[in-house]
């Protein structure tokens, strides 16, 4: 009975050093896989995105982070979808995964980037002021000293004005420059 009891063990043991084998070589071959779609996506001659290629990147990211969402790398790869999605001009996508970012990682060295990054978003490529404005002051009231604070209270004051008025508020802003260089 002992006998049987050690054997059976053994076979346990076995089976599960074989499971996690295979996970790891799951993950490695993901790993390979993202790293070549990242090598196709943009092009340095062309200094563009591949928008096939980019697409087949940011799925392969996802990819990761839904099996392995505590993974390290599982953060700096739902960072990269956002910034891949805005490249191939895929805004909604883009917000979308830069909120989840700030949602799943707030300690992270990146989230207040993201979070500035969504009102840049929405004031220059969506042109939502709305929302762009709102996104600016939550993340001027969580980070008040990041170094991105000031661009963001200074996009807030031009956020209103039209064209015209910030042509003319900086025809001024010139002038005064050089007048002051002249004394």
């Amino acid at each position: 009975m002992k006998k049987t009891f050690a054997i059976g063990i053994v076979i346990l043991l076995f089976l599960g050093s074989c499971q996690q084998k295979t996970a790891v070589s799951e993950k490695d071959t993901l790993l390979e896989q993202i790293k070549e779609s990242e090598q196709k996506s943009f092009n340095d001659s062309t200094l563009s995105y591949n928008k096939k290629a980019t697409l087949s990147t940011i799925n392969l990211y996802q990819k990761f982070i839904e099996r392995y969402p505590e993974d390290s790398l599982a953060s700096n790869f739902l960072f990269q979808c956002a910034q891949l999605s805005k490249s191939i001009d895929l805004y909604g996508e883009a917000i979308h995964n830069f909120k989840l970012f700030v949602e799943k990682y707030p300690n992270n060295k990146n989230t207040p980037k993201a979070m500035f990054l969504i009102g840049m978003i929405y004031e220059n490529d969506i042109k939502n002021k709305e929302e762009a404005k709102k996104a600016y002051q939550d993340f001027i009231k969580k980070y008040p000293d990041d170094e991105l604070s000031d661009d963001a209270q200074t996009l807030l004051q031009y956020l209103n004005l039209s064209d015209e008025e910030l042509l003319n508020m900086l025809i001024e802003k010139n002038k005064e420059l050089t007048q002051k260089e002249k004394k």
